[in-house]
């Protein structure tokens, strides 16, 4: 099966790999771009290691090292999953629970439809909403005869072409402190939630341009590969109010735990969401 890399992180992969393959991947992360093969040097006596080594290439193009990282990859993920190290949630049996599955493994595969939900994108959109929605109704009316054209601003407000500022202003607030800026992509699978926060800097294309080419709701399946970080759910513990506090300390503790109440109220893990640390994104061709 071919992969199509819209998304790799590297730095992480490497830094794993080069666990499993007893070094080699130091070594190949290290190269200066000389267009040397580098069949004889290497570090460890792993048999893939080798196969690994035989591959290396130098090369002073981007478009070579990616190259070289796409099947560094192919072999990382190769020697998992003969390893019984990943968890490959589409081909469970429908009776396993998913929970279960995913709280005694490392590493998790999962295909699917993606939704991707770009927090940057959306509050650039809300800040220049009305902006927008003006000159959509300047257009409507322009093709339109029959409107009058100095009715603008009530055409696009009738047309739900406006948002009140304050609320735009409150809602922005709202999305930078909470959510930063995040691109999260998510799968539904079997009643559960896959959900990853991606960096943008390993992504194959521009997120507008991967956005535009897939849709924010892809008709196109896509596989996620990394590790669990939560999946268990979440027991509320019930918490005692205190009055007054013995010292500073206490006092200061007493407002992280408000804080951080408030920061779960953005980012807490939803009822039958599973996170993931990612590694990889593709598409199978």
């Amino acid at each position: 099966m071919i992969k199509n890399f819209i998304y790799l992180d590297e730095y992480k992969m490497y830094s794993l790999s080069s666990q499993i393959f007893e070094g080699i991947t130091e070594y190949l992360v290290s190269t200066n771009y000389k267009e040397e093969e580098n069949n004889d040097k290497q570090k460890g006596g792993f048999a893939s290691g080798r196969i690994l080594a035989d591959i290396i290439k130098d090369g002073s193009k981007t478009e070579e090292r990616k190259y070289l990282h796409d099947y560094s990859y192919t072999l990382f993920e190769k020697y998992l999953i003969e390893n019984n190290k990943v968890a490959d949630i589409n081909s469970l049996d429908s009776d396993v629970n998913i929970v279960d599955t995913c709280i005694n493994t490392s590493f998790i595969k999962i295909k699917g439809k993606a939704t991707f939900n770009d927090i940057e994108s959306l509050m650039h959109t809300l800040k220049d909403f009305n902006k927008i929605g003006k000159a959509f109704a300047h257009m409507r009316i322009i093709n339109d005869k029959s409107k009058d054209s100095k009715n603008i601003d009530e055409y696009a407000k009738n047309n739900k072409l406006q948002l009140d500022q304050k609320f735009i202003d409150s809602l922005n607030t709202l999305l930078e402190y909470g959510f930063d800026k995040q691109l999260e992509i998510q799968i539904n699978y079997n009643h559960n939630l896959f959900s990853t926060n991606i960096k943008r800097e390993y992504l194959r294309e521009k997120e507008n341009l991967l956005i535009k080419r897939y849709a924010r709701e892809t008709e196109k399946e896509f596989v996620l590969f990394g590790i669990v970080t939560q999946c268990q759910e979440s027991i509320a513990e019930k918490k005692v109010e205190k009055e007054s506090f013995n010292n500073i300390k206490e006092s200061i503790m007493n407002m992280v735990t408000k804080l951080t109440d408030v920061e779960t109220a953005f980012t807490g893990k939803l009822p039958h969401e599973i996170i993931i640390d990612p590694i990889a994104i593709y598409t199978e061709l």
